[in-house]
């Protein structure tokens, strides 16, 4: 015990474990209660609605990623009339309390999300 008190011992986390139990009740947490299956669930309904909608008329939506994190965006023209589409979407939206995360520019770019291995990401697991 005396030499313990002769050594000085440093790290990020080492005075203060609170976000490792954190951490770890969170995780304990989404298993326990299915949060995972349970948001692809819900976003596998929302984007079948999306789709319908967005089939049923013709504004040059288009989805992209995946159930738990997707896009609405708008099929770029000549005319950039996709950015005013987009604009009033999105600001509609906002109008009616509803808050939905534009695409950043790059996955506006995207059709399909597909990981490096080319699997494709559009159905749970």
């Amino acid at each position: 015990m005396a030499a313990a008190q002769k050594l000085f011992i440093s790290s990020t986390f080492f005075p203060n474990s609170d976000g490792y139990v954190a951490a770890l009740k969170t995780i304990e947490i989404l298993e326990r209660e299915n949060v995972i299956d349970n948001i692809w669930e819900k976003g596998n309904h929302f984007l079948k609605k999306v789709r319908n909608i967005i089939s049923k008329y013709p504004v040059g939506a288009e989805l992209t990623g995946v159930a738990p994190m997707f896009y609405i965006t708008f099929k770029k023209d000549a005319a950039e009339t996709h950015r005013k589409r987009r604009d009033d979407f999105y600001t509609r939206l906002i109008r009616k309390g509803i808050f939905f995360a534009p695409a950043p520019p790059r996955i506006r770019q995207l059709q399909t999300y597909r990981t490096g291995s080319g699997h494709d990401c559009s159905s749970h697991r």
